[in-house]
Formats: C-alpha cells, sequence, structure tokens
C-alpha cells in the first residue's frame, strides 16, 4: 500500500515537478536539493526532506529531517490500546495520538489542523476516525481501533 501511494505522488506532478504532492499536501517545488525540496505551502516557504520512500514536511530542513526520523523511528502505541470509540480526548491528545499511531509528521499534522473549518477542544476518537479520513495514514489509525 505505500509503495502505491508513494508511486500516485510521484506521478501527482505538473509542470515538469514544478508543482508536487507530498503526504497529500499541494506544493510548489521552489528548488530541488539533494534529498530534500525547498517548496511553497499556500504561500508559505517550508521543506520537504525525502528517504525515497517517506517524506516530511517542516518549517525548516532540520524540523523536516526531525520529522522524517520520527516516522522511522518506533513509536510505542500502547497507551492506546484498547481505547474504546468513545474515549474522549483533548485536542493536544488527539494530535499527538495521531502522530504516534500514523507517523504522520509535525508539519503536516498542523497543517491539516490549521485548515479545519472548526477545531474543538475536545474529540472522541470515533470523530477523530471521521475527521482525518483521507489524511496521512488515516487508514492505520482507523484500524488500530476498529481492527477492519
Amino acid at each position: 500500500m505505500r509503495e502505491f501511494k508513494l508511486n500516485l505522488e510521484l506521478s501527482l506532478s505538473w509542470q515538469n515537478g514544478k508543482y508536487r504532492v507530498f503526504d497529500s499536501i499541494f506544493c510548489e517545488v521552489l528548488k530541488k536539493l539533494k534529498n530534500a525540496f525547498k517548496v511553497k505551502i499556500r504561500g508559505k516557504v517550508a521543506y520537504v526532506v525525502t528517504d525515497g520512500l517517506n517524506f516530511s514536511h517542516g518549517d525548516t530542513i532540520a524540523q523536516a529531517k526531525e520529522g522524517l526520523l520520527y516516522k522511522l523511528s518506533n513509536r510505542d502505541t500502547s497507551a492506546y490500546e484498547g481505547l474504546p470509540l468513545d474515549t474522549i480526548v483533548t485536542k493536544a491528545e488527539a494530535i499527538q495520538m495521531y502522530r504516534v499511531i500514523t507517523g504522520a509528521c509535525e508539519a503536516g499534522t498542523r497543517y491539516f489542523v490549521e485548515n479545519l473549518k472548526e477545531v474543538k477542544d475536545k474529540y472522541t476518537i470515533a470523530e477523530l476516525i471521521t475527521l482525518t479520513a483521507g489524511q496521512y495514514n488515516s487508514e492505520v489509525f482507523k484500524k488500530f481501533f476498529k481492527g477492519d
């Protein structure tokens, strides 16, 4: 599945790579670096780092590299195992939970939250599954709780 998504995202490129999609985020590529890209996302300069299979966004190259390491590291999800779908979590807990379970980078997660029409202080896990549908590794998040 990950390889399919990578191939799909690599093919989502316009004007010879000037516009690309990385982890479901549309970017204007300003400069291609060795294993990174300097990009513009909604008018703001950012960076995308890749290891060839994974991408990570950040406001700086260092932030993007740190995010990539986070994606590749073993993330302890034991604190979330067995939680029922009606469990209520704070916004901060929801963000941390999603990042740990899916490996989503901090910048991509922040971008998603900033572009929500409404941000609540608390959510149920069931609401989070619906809210994040179609986002980075959302199926991993859903399967973690629903086992589908």
